[in-house]
Order: structure tokens, then sequence, then C-alpha cells
């Protein structure tokens, strides 16, 4: 679905499980690892989608944020409103976006 949007490109796809990241099934050209901060350091990627279990969404975010990135996470943005408001001031002090879609 993302490579079908002009100007997108799936770069690194993360799994803290390794049996997942072995058996995963990515494109061509896709790397693959454990840990977030592969792809948090690399400066190729403008975006991160976070696509986790709701618990960890916030602490995600926030090193993708911390890290300059974009932030695009699945529906609940976090598990609850006390955690949002911490990731919209380090979104914005940076200028970058924070945003959740179903």
């Amino acid at each position: 679905m993302l490579a079908s949007i002009p100007g997108v490109s799936l770069l690194w796809t993360i799994d803290a499980n390794p049996a997942a990241v072995s058996a995963a099934d990515v494109p061509a050209g896709v790397r693959v690892s454990t840990q977030i901060e592969d792809a948090l350091g690399d400066g190729a990627v403008d975006c991160v989608i976070i696509s986790t279990p709701t618990p960890s969404h916030a602490s995600l975010a926030q090193r993708a944020l911390e890290a300059g990135k974009q932030v695009f996470a699945e529906k609940p943005l976090c598990a609850n409103a006390a955690e949002v408001w911490p990731l919209y001031e380090c979104a914005a002090k940076r200028g970058l976006l924070l945003f959740t879609a179903r």
C-alpha cells in the first residue's frame, strides 16, 4: 500500500521479535531489524509509522520525535491522555508532525 503513494518508499521494517523479523516477507531493498535505533539513525528516514501494541506507542513516538522523524501512529495514539501532551510538545518544539489515523 505505501509503495503506491508517489514519493513514498518503505525503507525499514522493525520488529522486536527476532522470529518475526526472520519470517518477514518484505519487498526487495527493505531492511529489517529488531532495533528501532537502526531506522531512527538512518538519515534517509523521514517518517516513522508505529503499528505496535498501544502501551508501546508513547515511548516509540518519543524516541522517533527526538531523532527528528515525523510520526504516524495507529489509533489510539497513546494508552492515556497524559502520554499525549509530552509528545505534542516534543513534536511542536522540533517542527515535526505527530498524527494518528484509523
